[in-house]
């Protein structure tokens, strides 16, 4: 072989050489632990929410004359109900 193309060949893996140790320096300074990321648990809580029934009863009405009759009315009954619910439980 010539000389100049054995000093080719040692310039193209010299290079080559810097690029990987330049490429390999520059992503072992930027690693994810520097980056900040949140511990998240999961926990189960019960929450109450309210819910509204509707139930009916009949009440006795007059008419302006004075006569008696049934009438149906609409009234509503709220309770709590117990919901499981689950919530982040950031640390």
């Amino acid at each position: 072989m010539k000389s100049s193309t054995i000093l080719k060949v040692v310039r193209r893996t010299l290079a080559v050489g810097i690029a990987v140790i330049g490429l390999a320096w520059a992503s072992s300074s930027a690693s994810a632990s520097d980056c900040y990321t949140p511990q998240v648990t999961w926990k189960t809580v019960t929450v109450y929410q309210v819910v509204q029934r509707p139930y009916f009863y009949t009440v006795t009405k007059y008419t302006s004359c004075g006569k008696a009759y049934q009438a149906s009315q609409v009234a509503y009954q709220s309770f709590r109900v117990p919901v499981q619910k689950r919530v982040a439980v950031y640390h």
